[in-house]
């Protein structure tokens, strides 16, 4: 049970955690996500640079639209920034919310959704300076909006 304003709303929240080594103990992830209000938590204990974590997988097809899939920090969901991002896209497309308790990211908020955006635009940053434009645009450019007149944004290049 979560509040949502002054009401109190049933939300389904699965979560997520991970150690990365058999003899780590994930006994305070557990007891975060519990205290949290998470109805089921999936556990793996492997390396999160290992592409194949089973309960991971399990809880990907677990959830649903409206779920909300609870980490205890963004570290134990993903591998890297970029594996990070490539979740969110994922969680976006298919309706489920993400909550991070260490980082306080928590997707059913005004707040939580607008982090979301700046990851993105850190993403596209990224892609930038790595030479991927993907239009043509090259570095040293600075893509800020303007208004063309018409009431509408458009991206418009500026010299740094």
């Amino acid at each position: 049970m979560r509040e949502i304003g002054a009401a109190k709303e049933e939300i389904l929240d699965q979560a997520y955690t991970r150690v990365s080594t058999a003899g780590q103990n994930l006994d305070s992830q557990i007891d975060a996500l519990t205290a949290a209000g998470c109805s089921k938590i999936f556990t793996d204990k492997a390396s999160g640079s290992k592409e194949s974590r089973p309960e991971w997988d399990r809880l990907m097809e677990y959830l649903r639209p409206s779920d909300t899939l609870v980490v205890a920090e963004l570290s134990r969901m993903s591998r890297s920034l970029m594996h990070t991002l490539h979740i969110v896209k994922d969680s976006v497309a298919r309706g489920i919310n993400l909550v991070s308790l260490r980082e306080h990211i928590d997707t059913t908020t005004a707040t939580g959704r607008a982090f979301i955006g700046m990851i993105g635009v850190v993403k596209q940053l990224e892609a930038r300076s790595e030479g991927r434009t993907g239009g043509g645009q090259g570095q040293g450019e600075d893509w800020r909006e303007a208004s063309d007149g018409s009431g509408q944004a458009r991206a418009s290049p500026h010299p740094l």
